[in-house]
């Protein structure tokens, strides 16, 4: 296993994803592996902007990745 810290932090949150969610995360990492770079900013900026919608305020601080507040 690797001992890259931002590599883990993410198997970690893939860890808390449901099979489900687990399916639709390696499709969707798929898809973006085979884009072109404008391709992969372009969908980059999406994530920031579904992202910023959906998120709001929560008491939990916690990062859903590596767990640290």
């Amino acid at each position: 296993m690797t001992d890259n810290k931002n590599v883990l932090k993410v198997l970690k949150g893939f860890t808390e994803l449901s099979d489900s969610e687990k399916q639709i995360l390696i499709r969707e990492l798929n898809e973006f592996v085979n884009k072109s770079d404008f391709g992969k900013i372009q969908t980059r900026n999406e994530i920031i902007v579904k992202m910023s919608a959906s998120l709001g305020p929560t008491n939990d601080r916690n990062c859903p990745c590596c767990g640290k507040s």
